[in-house]
């Protein structure tokens, strides 16, 4: 679209820098070595969620654009955008999916004693009594 107008803008949008900063602190979040995969694909999942969220309003406004090129162009690039991001956000749900349940076969076993399971479980039950499902 921009080389359809002729020019780069270095403008970003207050939401466009609101998303930067959201990215900037999902990257920096610390995990433990063995959640980083995991980790990062959850990351992608919430970033291909939230552009293919943000892209359901952008098919309105292509054809609110006067010159037809530019508007043949956004068209062009909604659409390419739109089947990618979906593609993305599938291939980052299935792989988070996998990686998730590897992770549970993984997972170390839990030092509780007999007595403290059973204390918990019966903790649990009594909260789950208490609510609405």
């Amino acid at each position: 679209m921009l080389e359809v107008v002729g020019e780069e803008s270095r403008y970003r949008s207050p939401g466009a820098q609101a998303a930067e900063h959201k990215a900037d602190g999902l990257i920096s979040t610390e995990v433990p070595r063995e959640m980083l995969d995991l980790n990062n694909i959850e990351n992608l999942v919430l970033a291909e969620t939230k552009i293919i969220g943000t892209g359901r309003c952008s098919p309105s406004i292509a054809p609110k654009i006067g010159d037809t090129e530019l508007k043949r162009a956004a068209a062009k690039a909604i659409s390419e955008v739109r089947r990618q991001e979906k593609t993305h956000l599938d291939w980052n749900e299935k792989t988070l999916s996998k990686l998730a349940m590897e992770s549970a076969m993984h997972a170390p076993a839990t030092d509780m004693s007999e007595s403290e399971e059973g204390d918990r479980n019966e903790e649990m039950a009594t909260h789950s009594k208490d609510r609405d499902f």
